[in-house]
């Protein structure tokens, strides 16, 4: 089984303020002044933050597997939490993941975009490497 860099599923709670187009206008303005080549974009559900050649990606999915999956991993991964009925009503998601990055070069990057996204009510960044919550 492959790793895949900075890999988070970000469950979207029904009564979340949580959008692509908003996404997109919070990283526009973190990165506003960065020094690098960095372009944002969205197209086809996906923000695409390409920095200097290097891309991380977070798209949207609403399809129905999505919540059969948000309550699977309320019941493992969220039981006794607070939060675990409304991580297992969640029926849109982000998905991030990133290029190859085996220096670590961008993880940086991978945090600023987490926190950008936790900025929003209602998310749940859950980190599908290691099987748990970022900030439940």
């Amino acid at each position: 089984m492959g790793y895949t860099f900075y890999e988070y599923l970000i469950l979207i709670a029904p009564d979340s303020d949580a959008t692509l187009e908003k996404l997109k206008i919070k990283l526009e303005d973190f990165y506003k002044n960065d020094e690098r080549k960095v372009q944002i974009t969205l197209s086809d559900r996906t923000i695409t933050l390409n920095i200097d050649g290097y891309n991380l990606y977070v798209g949207y999915s609403d399809a129905e597997h999505v919540q059969a999956e948000s309550q699977e991993i309320a019941e493992s991964s969220a039981e006794g939490k607070p939060q675990q009925s409304v991580i297992a009503s969640c029926k849109a998601r982000f998905e991030m993941h990133g290029d190859d990055d085996e220096d670590m070069d961008y993880f940086n990057d991978s945090l600023y975009v987490q926190e950008e996204i936790e900025t929003f009510k209602g998310v749940f960044v859950f980190d599908s490497f290691n099987g748990e919550f970022m900030n439940v």
